[in-house]
C-alpha cells in the first residue's frame, strides 16, 4: 500500500500550494518529468518545493553542487604542448 506524501508546490500566481495525497506515477512527457496524483493531479517535477517535509530546492542544490565537483575529479589534464 502506497503511503500519502505532504506536496507543496506554487499555484499559476506562484502561491505555495499544498496537497495530501499519494503519488500514483512519475512520468516523462514533453520532455519534463512529471508526478501524477490520487487527487487527479499532475505536477512537474522542477515545480516541486517540498515532499513530505523535504525542501526539494535544498536537494536540487546540493545535488548540483556534487555532480559540479564529480566532473571536476574527472577534468582531463590540459595538453601542455
Amino acid at each position: 500500500m502506497r503511503k500519502p506524501a505532504q506536496i507543496g508546490f506554487p499555484d499559476e500566481q506562484g502561491t505555495e500550494q499544498k496537497r495530501t495525497a499519494v503519488i500514483v506515477d512519475v512520468s516523462a512527457r514533453k520532455g519534463a518529468e512529471h508526478l501524477s496524483l490520487s487527487t487527479g493531479e499532475m505536477l512537474r517535477l522542477d515545480q516541486l518545493v517540498e515532499v513530505d517535509g523535504v525542501k526539494i530546492g535544498r536537494l536540487l542544490k546540493l545535488d548540483v553542487e556534487r555532480a559540479s565537483r564529480f566532473n571536476q575529479d574527472l577534468a582531463l589534464p590540459e595538453d601542455e604542448s
